[in-house]
């Protein structure tokens, strides 16, 4: 049962395009033990294509979209976003610019939390400049929050790091005669994800007679086109496009080997998710962190040198031993059940909120972001046409 506490609204900000931070706002709504009212303003930059997927764990009633142009008058983007606020006691959940734009530029003096779910420096770059309007920063894993507080203050009080809440699922022992491997990205074209390892490591494995089946996740490409840069080759690779939270499971049970060979990443819920159906993650090196979660041998495998060797190599083994994979997946579920149980993570999240809630605000306004272009007296069609007119 809820506990009843507080009945304040939360409105938990979210991109059109979905990443890791998705399931952490889906998880904190689905396994809330406290009775908030939840809202979500999904932000949709209208110059980008966005892969939009309509939330079905909320009312839509308390679904907002918010469409914006960067050729508007930021104080105009920013005072119509204000408006789906409905009095300084809401509490807002930020995951990225706009929404801490907001904040700073009107000065609002609502209670603020910011999720960092990137180990990137567009994340610590906007922490430092919000930290003024943030009153606590959450993050997702313990070498972010360490970042976080080099860049603000090393004792800053205001840098929690609360594992995200992750479903778990049910580990699939079926599914081990033959090595079958998920990849996952949000945006395959992203460089740091490296997606173009997946050709170059099934290429080599083939050459070893080694049988792979591959299931591929996210957006970015037609099927057309991965066929095409696939090519002729017996090891057959399942693309199934960008899928929801709530669809990836049944890839999940489709695997039995999760590959990451990005070149940077903070802590995926895609991992962690991965590892909570029993998949065996083979993931490259970002920190030394890392070995805290994945332990190659015991539960899964770290490429230190993140070289395509190294993943052939793991790779050639298993195919050699195949059995050990339900023992690593048995590992894997273990070691990620306890740490992000969603009853008790989600709970976490809300505490926060309680805290951030009781926290008292004076904001003065403050101009992070814009130009001369972007002033109140300034009318939104003359600052869109002329940023229009010398974009040409």
């Amino acid at each position: 049962m809820k506990k009843t506490l507080s009945k304040n609204k939360v409105y938990l900000f979210l991109n059109s395009k979905y990443g890791g931070v998705y399931s952490v706002v889906k998880n904190i709504i689905t396994y809330s033990q406290l009775e908030f009212n939840y809202n979500i303003i999904i932000l949709i930059n209208k110059n980008i294509t966005p892969d939009f997927v309509s939330l079905d764990y909320l009312d839509k009633g308390k679904q907002h979209v918010f469409i914006y142009t960067p050729s508007d008058n930021f104080y105009t983007t920013c005072k119509r976003l204000a408006n789906l606020i409905p009095d300084e006691k809401s509490i807002l959940v930020a995951n990225d610019w706009v929404e801490l734009g907001m904040v700073s530029l009107l000065g609002m003096n609502n209670p603020v939390v910011q999720i960092l779910h990137g180990n990137y420096e567009y994340y610590f770059e906007l922490a430092r400049k919000h930290n003024d309007s943030v009153n606590y920063f959450v993050a997702v894993s313990e070498s972010i929050a360490e970042k976080v507080k080099v860049g603000l203050d090393v004792k800053c009080s205001k840098v929690a790091h609360i594992p995200f809440p992750v479903k778990m699922g049910v580990i699939n022992l079926n599914q081990n005669r033959e090595l079958r491997i998920l990849f996952v990205a949000a945006d395959l074209k992203c460089p740091n994800k490296k997606f173009h390892f997946v050709k170059e490591i099934n290429t080599k494995l083939e050459e070893k007679g080694v049988n792979v089946i591959w299931n591929i996740v996210g957006g970015g490409y037609t099927q057309a086109e991965i066929s095409q840069w696939w090519g002729e080759t017996k090891n057959p690779l399942i693309y199934h496009g960008f899928l929801s939270a709530e669809l990836l499971p049944s890839i999940f049970k489709k695997s039995n080997l999760y590959i990451l060979p990005s070149k940077n990443e903070g802590l995926p819920v895609s991992l962690i998710e991965a590892m909570g159906h029993g998949l065996v993650p083979i993931i490259n090196l970002w920190e030394e962190k890392q070995l805290s979660l994945v332990k190659s041998g015991y539960n899964g495998y770290v490429v230190e040198n993140g070289n395509s060797a190294e993943y052939i190599n793991i790779l050639c083994a298993l195919n050699n031993n195949i059995s050990i994979i339900s023992e690593l997946g048995k590992n894997a579920f273990t070691t990620v059940i306890g740490k992000f149980n969603p009853y008790k993570q989600a709970t976490a999240y809300e505490n926060l909120f309680i805290q951030a809630f009781n926290a008292k605000n004076s904001r003065q306004p403050k101009k992070v972001y814009g130009s001369r272009l972007d002033q109140p007296w300034i009318p939104n069609f003359i600052t869109k046409n002329y940023r229009r007119l010398f974009a040409n």
